[in-house]
């Protein structure tokens, strides 16, 4: 458990946690460290998924903008590793998320 790529993806994980029982700034803080992390020294494909999840929590509270952050990083660097199963994911993540914030038209 002391590899580093392996000590950065537990940090996501109890990041995703910490939001399940509602504390949201633990949630950013451990997310930030696990990034962070997967950044310097993860599996790019790892990054991806987290980047992918995180912004996907975001969208579900609300938090737009940062979700769309999330999701155009995790995007480019699927991009960049050419994992079109990923880059499709990512693609309706974002899809979603623009069509959540287009006002409807009242009937």
């Amino acid at each position: 458990l002391e590899e580093r790529d392996t000590l950065a993806l537990l940090k996501v994980y109890e990041g995703q946690r910490e939001m399940g029982l509602g504390r949201w700034s633990r949630a950013i803080r451990a997310w930030d460290e696990g990034l962070a992390a997967l950044r310097d020294y993860g599996s790019p494909v790892d990054l991806v998924r987290s980047l992918k999840e995180i912004g996907m929590f975001h969208a579900e509270h609300g938090k737009r903008e940062e979700a769309r952050g999330y999701l155009l990083e995790a995007s480019e660097c699927a991009r960049k590793l050419g994992n079109a199963t990923l880059l499709a994911e990512i693609g309706e993540a974002l899809n979603r998320l623009a069509d959540s914030t287009v006002p409807r038209e009242s009937a």
